[in-house]
């Protein structure tokens, strides 16, 4: 028995209308596959985009984490770096006031 949208199409009881009403479900059988494939490539489409955009925005999160991560190295260094170059400012300050006071 043909289906429709999920129910059974109703056909008539008596044998002389067995054949419209087979051709009506055949009918009806072919507008429900149309519409299913056509919807059905809809929703795939949806579903690859929204596949696609989930990986780019897990990536993007990668790369922010990354990113992150680098900053607070970086600001490390640039911290080490400003400790050394005071040392260095005081040793030199220190070597030019030994000169001074040995000449």
């Amino acid at each position: 028995q043909p289906v429709v949208l999920g129910r059974p199409l109703a056909s008539s009881a008596g044998g002389a209308g067995r054949g419209a009403a087979d051709q009506t479900g055949a009918v009806a059988q072919g507008v429900v596959d149309a519409l299913d494939e056509e919807v059905g490539g809809l929703v795939q489409g949806l579903h690859n985009r929204v596949r696609d955009y989930t990986g780019r925005m897990e990536w993007a999160q990668k790369a922010h984490d990354r990113w992150l991560l680098d900053k607070l190295e970086m600001e490390e260094q640039i911290e080490d770096l400003r400790a050394e170059t005071g040392d260095l400012r005081e040793q030199a300050a220190a070597s030019r006031a030994s000169a001074a006071a040995a000449a």
